[in-house]
């Protein structure tokens, strides 16, 4: 029977699925340590496999009937007695419990109306208030540990650390933060909260996905009895399918930790099971020397970029304000790449998605009218064709593809994509034979329908090895190499929450002067400041930045060699 999903349909399916199982995974990984260890944290198995239930059920609800399988069916009645019940259970523990606390408020862009004297204590948290003293403003503050910007691997537990490996808990530094906005696809709120912060002293403003009514009471339950906390669920309606960016913003005393990853607030995202790695930037801007505000107009593109991101999601002007406070120069060697979902036209649409990639390529002098080397590392791969490779590459070289004639130039030049750009995706022998194994790689996903497609470009595929053995990869990282006309060379990283898809980068509509965005998507691309002359060696070109977490093999990455991709629907969890 031919499917009636169309590209989207299948990347929420493969995502809501994704998320049901790596729920039950991270439950079958964690239980032997919870038994030995006395100082783990609470699971949170039960609840979270409720939402990730109905987040599945409410993606798909426009299926029909007939495509509904016995693993995919729902129990909406069972669904609303499991959360009526940790309401009740919260009641009761609050009863016991003084003192009251208040519920999470929830923004909603659509009835919220702004409350200064309700605000007014959270902007004050954020712009320091009376905890800033004057010598904050007068002197750059010590303890910045990543003034300059840094990439790191998150730590594995089953794997040795080094300096470029690095846990949730130094990143948060739960002691010092005092604010911190937290954005995730995914959230596992009893570990971040009971054991990565200290709820007595940090607030919180939480960007997180939820898309149905459902979704929505279920993450205000989730944060119910947290007076601390403030909600922000962004548009997701029609096309929109999926709030999938990670981003933090912790707020300290004397700087402001601006922080990219890979990975979801989750603990095996965060390499607590040992079985998942992730890619991670964060970088310290101290606070401004003379205590004011700066103005949009004369901040760095990298904050003008993030600050229009953050608006565009329906984050309040009180915490866009707050992060005006802080001194962006050193991000002027950097680049906020975002898609806002939606449909965005003519000029609009230069600042987000590919189109948006490459305008960033650009601003940082790094276009070319040469062929680059492009590798990318991701961890879910869309319905894609040559035509969606073509345009990444184009925009990776900086090219403007928003035009009729960008797009006919594209078409015809898959011989220089096969021999200048690769995919890694792991095989499902490499699943097989990872420490976690096939039950551990729910979010791990390309549809085998999409892989037999005449039109899949299945040539560029490598396999996805880890540096770290029996690691598996949630990474997107696109790295890129080559050279100006006059010889100079130049190479950039790109690490961030998007994907190799359509959805994670728009498509784009030529004749339309439009692009078409179906989830929301953060990044940072990073160059290389002085990259060797000689680029063929993927990880001598980029070790001045970060460790390249994949197996490159003989200069063109492992091949499949006749092994086919992980399909993550074939396996029976």
């Amino acid at each position: 029977m031919a499917s009636i999903l169309t590209d989207e349909d299948n990347e929420d399916l493969q995502r809501a699925i994704a998320m049901s199982l790596e729920s039950n995974q991270k439950a079958m990984a964690t239980a032997q340590d919870h038994e030995t260890n006395s100082n783990a944290g609470p699971t949170t198995s039960s609840r979270f496999n409720a939402f990730l239930r109905n987040l599945t059920m409410s993606n798909h609800e426009h299926l029909t009937s007939t495509k509904q399988t016995g693993s995919m069916s729902f129990d909406r009645k069972a669904l609303e007695q499991e959360r009526l019940a940790r309401a009740a259970s919260r009641r009761r523990q609050k009863s016991i419990s003084p003192p009251p606390r208040k519920r999470a408020r929830v923004e909603d862009p659509n009835t919220r109306t702004e409350l200064p004297a309700i605000l007014s204590t959270f902007h004050q948290k954020i712009s320091g208030g009376a905890v800033a003293s004057s010598a904050m403003h007068c002197a750059l503050p010590s303890g910045l540990r990543f003034p300059f910007g840094t990439i790191k691997k998150t730590w594995s537990a089953r794997h040795t650390s080094d300096e470029r490996t690095i846990k949730i808990e130094d990143i948060i530094d739960k002691n010092n933060v005092h604010t911190a906005v937290l954005s995730s696809f995914m959230i596992d709120p009893d570990w971040i909260l009971s054991t990565k912060f200290n709820t007595r002293r940090t607030k919180f403003y939480m960007i997180l996905h939820a898309k149905t009514q459902a979704e929505k009471a279920m993450l205000r339950d989730d944060f119910d009895g947290l007076d601390q906390a403030r909600l922000c669920m962004p548009k997701l309606t029609g096309m929109i399918g999926c709030q999938h960016s990670k981003l933090m913003l912790l707020f300290f005393s004397g700087f402001l930790r601006v922080v990219i990853p890979s990975a979801n607030l989750t603990d095996y995202d965060w390499g607590e099971t040992g079985f998942m790695e992730n890619s991670v930037f964060l970088i310290d801007l101290p606070r401004r020397r003379d205590g004011s505000e700066a103005s949009l107009e004369t901040l760095p593109s990298f904050a003008q970029s993030l600050l229009r991101f953050l608006k565009n999601q329906d984050v309040t002007q009180d915490v866009r304000d707050g992060i005006l406070n802080f001194d962006f120069s050193k991000t002027e060697r950097l680049a906020f790449v975002h898609t806002s979902a939606g449909s965005h036209f003519n000029m609009n649409m230069h600042s987000t998605g590919l189109p948006g990639l490459s305008a960033a390529v650009r601003e940082l002098g790094l276009e070319t009218d040469e062929d680059i080397q492009v590798d990318f590392a991701a961890s879910s791969i869309g319905n894609l064709n040559y035509q969606t490779i073509n345009c990444i590459y184009e925009a990776a070289r900086g090219k403007d593809i928003t035009t009729t004639a960008s797009s006919e130039r594209i078409k015809n030049q898959n011989a220089k994509i096969k021999a200048n750009m690769r995919i890694y995706f792991p095989t499902h022998d490499t699943v097989r034979e990872s420490l976690g194994g096939p039950e551990n790689a729910g979010t791990i996903c390309l549809d085998s329908s999409f892989w037999k497609s005449a039109h899949f470009p299945r040539d560029i595929f490598r396999d996805y090895q880890s540096t770290r053995k029996g690691l598996l990869s949630h990474n997107k990282i696109l790295l890129v190499r080559g050279k100006k006309s006059d010889g100079s060379p130049i190479a950039w990283a790109y690490i961030g929450s998007a994907n190799c898809s359509d959805s994670a980068w728009g498509r784009m509509v030529a004749k339309e002067a439009k692009i078409n965005c179906n989830n929301w998507e953060s990044g940072v691309l990073v160059p290389v400041e002085n990259p060797p002359q000689d680029l063929t060696d993927l990880t001598r070109t980029f070790e001045s930045i970060l460790d390249v977490p994949f197996v490159y093999g003989e200069g063109k990455g492992l091949e499949y060699s006749g092994k086919k991709p992980w399909f993550f629907k074939e396996h029976r969890f």
